[in-house]
């Protein structure tokens, strides 16, 4: 019996018993090689673009539990660990210092992507959504791979996470498309208009 306990997440239980849960892959996307340079919007005022410090682990492992993350004190440490130098970048409110955005630029290399690097993370705080923040943690993150001299630069999001989805296509990644992901793109494509 295959049970969908969200849009994510499938249990499939058998007998004798036996559960397995199933999650769907991550939507994948690839930026195409010719890009050279990345547009970094101005950040709103009382907002202030910068990259993490050491005493940000803590406030940046909040955000990302916040905007609905799992984050413990270890994973925070794995995700930064692999970060280039100067390549988490956060948004700051500065009337409170509380971090509110982030993404992460990373050496993150498989089979598929040789000398990869990776943007990661993506986060809004719920309080500070709808004014760009997200967008411009992105492009910074992207902007940090480039100039490092990446050229395989990819991304994973989730069906769900649409808002990211349309950021990442609006700084210039291409799905990586397949018989097997065309009818969840295709839903994509539609609920962001995209013909």
């Amino acid at each position: 019996m295959l049970v969908h306990l969200t849009k994510k997440i499938r249990l499939r239980i058998s007998y004798p018993i036996w559960l397995e849960i199933e999650r769907k892959p991550q939507l994948e996307l690839y930026l195409p090689k010719k890009q050279n340079n990345i547009i970094i919007p101005l950040t709103p005022e009382g907002y202030r673009l910068r990259v993490y410090n050491s005493e940000d682990e803590e406030p940046l492992r909040r955000l990302l539990n916040r905007a609905g993350f799992s984050f413990s004190p270890i994973k925070i440490k794995q995700a930064i660990s692999i970060c280039l130098p100067n390549g988490c970048f956060v948004v700051e409110y500065e009337q409170t210092k509380q971090l509110v955005a982030t993404m992460m630029a990373r050496h993150l290399a498989s089979q598929l992507h040789p000398f990869g690097g990776r943007i990661d993370w993506l986060a809004t705080d719920p309080e500070h959504r709808k004014l760009g923040l997200a967008n411009i943690c992105a492009r910074s993150a992207t902007q940090r791979l480039i100039q490092a001299g990446y050229e395989n630069i990819w991304v994973t999001t989730d069906d769900h996470r649409i808002g990211a989805l349309k950021i990442f296509l609006s700084i210039g990644f291409q799905p990586a498309l397949s018989d097997a992901l065309s009818k969840r793109w295709k839903n994509i494509f539609e609920k962001l208009h995209i013909p």
